[in-house]
């Protein structure tokens, strides 16, 4: 976000600073981004699964990694405009950066869904907390009640 703001601010006043500010904070949000995709997709396979949930971590999932990928092309078009000497990024550059701010927006709101809604990868559903779903092999089956395979 810091970029995005750097960015308009050099779009708007044109300083050298802000122009160094705005490349910079881009490249280290790309590989921040980058990062973040990372351990969030490692998480999302290490939580407890929560069946309400699966829509909106699908979502912020999709988000995340819009979001990287978005993130990581404008990174390459300052990157590719500046080592070749050609004019700095303009007005369609800038309407990337707000659209990269859209994203992370988005992608924000929806993991705030899954942990303050959900309770996604907290100890409210992890195993033996008190909102944890019982595993797949269990769903709807009452535990007082004898299987079939009890009896062999």
């Amino acid at each position: 976000m810091a970029s995005i703001l750097a960015e308009w601010a050099r779009f708007v006043w044109r300083r050298p600073l802000l122009d160094t500010l705005a490349k910079w904070f881009l490249y280290l949000g790309a590989l921040a981004a980058a990062g973040a995709a990372l351990t969030g997709w490692i998480a999302s396979q290490s939580v407890a699964p929560v069946s309400a949930a699966k829509g909106p971590l699908a979502e912020h999932r999709t988000l995340a990694f819009l979001s990287l990928g978005t993130a990581v092309a404008l990174a390459f078009w300052r990157w590719g405009t500046e080592r070749r000497g050609g004019p700095r990024p303009r007005l369609l550059f800038a309407v990337g950066m707000l659209g990269l701010g859209a994203l992370l927006v988005a992608a924000a709101l929806e993991g705030g869904e899954l942990v303050y809604e959900h309770g996604v990868g907290t100890a409210l559903t992890a195993p033996g907390g008190p909102l944890a779903e019982p595993p797949d092999s269990a769903r709807g089956q009452r535990p007082d009640v004898p299987k079939s395979t009890d009896f062999r």
